[in-house]
């Protein structure tokens, strides 16, 4: 797992379904009108050290953390044929994201409930039995 973030900063982990099931049930609401921002968090901040570790459960094999520097994701992207206006606006967005506090904190509404090993287990697990 390659990541240009601070490997012991946590950070929400969400399941997409989940941001989905959010989002159908505001689209659905009666009551909602307007513009309206929801934050979705997932049921844990993890850092990238417990993703690796929960990933190498899951899936039954270890699961390496890489950290590579902006100029590193620079390359990677380069190398992978993204044009240079993508490749700016990915690693500027990356660099703009670390120090990102919620702009609504962790709560009852906020919090969506499918953790990060479930997903893997489900998700990740049966590719690699094919």
């Amino acid at each position: 797992m390659t990541t240009a973030f601070d490997p012991d900063h946590p950070m929400p982990w969400v399941d997409p379904r989940d941001i989905g099931d959010v989002v159908a049930a505001r689209l659905l609401s009666d009551t909602w009108q307007g513009r309206l921002v929801q934050a979705v968090h997932g049921p844990e901040d993890l850092t990238f050290h417990q993703v690796a570790q929960i990933l190498t459960e899951a899936l039954g094999r270890p699961v390496r953390l890489d950290l590579v520097s902006d100029d590193g994701v620079r390359d990677a992207l380069r190398a992978a044929g993204l044009p240079p206006s993508a490749v700016e606006g990915i690693v500027g967005m990356t660099a703009g994201s670390r120090d990102v506090v919620p702009e609504q904190a962790r709560d009852l509404l906020t919090t969506t409930p499918t953790r990060l090993s479930g997903w893997a287990h489900a998700h990740l697990r049966p590719l690699l039995e094919r």
